[in-house]
């Protein structure tokens, strides 16, 4: 899915999009039958789903990428923990260089980036599994004795997998793409998938419109009228340096001439965040998705940002994980500092919480 990014991964209308749309709309086509077929086999039980003792919590989206999904399950994850239910989150593990899967993996190299940023904001009070078969880490899961709540990031179209809680993260910003399936949009299942959801959780609400806000929200509801619909923004939850850990308060940035170097699939959101807590960004370098990183990336990135009077670079922590050992290696001549973003429920938010609560199994 990544290469569809050269199409539309940013809003942008590409020459190649154009030529090539009259043949992506029928691959659209088959691609839509296909999904509905496979979910209707799996829901007559033709194709066979797991149903784990421990409960299950789905949370994902309809799009591709982008929707802040990751950051929506470390907050249940907390939010289950504070209830004293012991947690494992499950995720796909895109990007990560090693094959290994099972309940003792860990590190980048087993679980990706996102896996890892979920590891190490857990400190220990989750555990982090990583693989494509999510099936097979439950059953391991379990085998080990498990219990508690178990959260499968990205899960919305895992159906090998019976869930009690689904929860679907829409960006208000973009929330379904064009309007059209894979590969001519960004749709990973026609917008009347929706109505499977327990839970749908308008993210990045604070960068829409209000009243695009408000579409958005009657919207849903004519799609699932019976989901309770909460609205989040992402906000900054600190700064710290990616060589030497050492944490700063989120106002430093004010004022300061900074670069920005990431590769996750919305810059832009990236972006406005450090605007608004004070930055002057004066060079900019945008990589792909779960983007790996070389030497010479960072160096150029460092070089371009020196040349714009940049006195620092500001990363993701979701590219810090793929930057760490680059940055410790090289002599970068400037600092890079880490923004870890967290998730607030501005709408619903003792429902939502009451929802997870009620998913505890004691």
């Amino acid at each position: 899915m990544k290469g569809l990014e050269s199409f539309y991964g940013r809003g942008r209308i590409t020459a190649a999009y154009i030529l090539l749309f009259p043949l992506l709309l029928v691959l659209s086509c088959v691609y839509g039958v296909a999904v509905v077929c496979i979910a209707w086999l799996y829901r007559r039980g033709t194709l066979a789903s797991l149903r784990p003792r421990n409960s299950v919590i789905s949370i994902g989206n309809i799009t591709l990428g982008g929707s802040g999904k990751t950051p929506l399950a470390e907050y249940a994850a907390a939010k289950l923990f504070e209830a004293g239910c012991p947690v494992a989150v499950l995720m796909r593990g895109y990007g990560r260089p090693s094959v290994k899967k099972g309940v003792d993996a860990g590190s980048f190299e087993a679980l990706g980036d996102e896996g890892s940023m979920i590891e190490e904001n857990a400190g220990g009070r989750w555990r982090v599994l990583a693989g494509r078969d999510r099936a097979f880490l439950v059953r391991e899961l379990e085998a080990g004795g498990f219990r508690g709540a178990i959260i499968l990031d990205d899960g919305f179209q895992h159906w090998r997998v019976k869930r009690d809680c689904d929860i679907v993260a829409v960006d208000a910003t973009r929330p379904f793409g064009n309007g059209l399936l894979l590969p001519a949009g960004h749709l990973r299942e026609p917008r009347s998938a929706l109505r499977r959801a327990s839970v749908l959780c308008m993210t990045r609400c604070d960068q829409a419109a209000p009243e695009a806000v408000e579409a958005l929200k009657r919207t849903l509801l004519r799609l699932n009228p019976t989901a309770l619909v909460v609205e989040t923004v992402h906000e900054p939850a600190g700064l710290y340096d990616l060589k030497i850990k050492t944490k700063f308060d989120t106002d430093v940035l004010r004022g300061v001439p900074v670069g920005l170097v990431c590769g996750i699939a919305q810059p832009g959101s990236f972006e406005k965040t450090v605007v608004a807590m004070g930055g002057q960004v004066v060079s900019r370098a945008f990589f792909r998705d779960h983007h790996v990183y070389s030497a010479g990336d960072l160096s150029r990135c460092c070089r371009r940002a020196v040349a714009a009077g940049a006195r620092l670079i500001v990363t993701t922590q979701k590219d810090a994980q793929r930057l760490e050992r680059l940055a410790r290696a090289t002599n970068l001549g400037m600092d890079i500092l880490v923004l870890k973003i967290g998730v607030r429920i501005r709408k619903n938010e003792a429902e939502f919480n009451a929802r997870l609560r009620s998913l505890c199994p004691f």
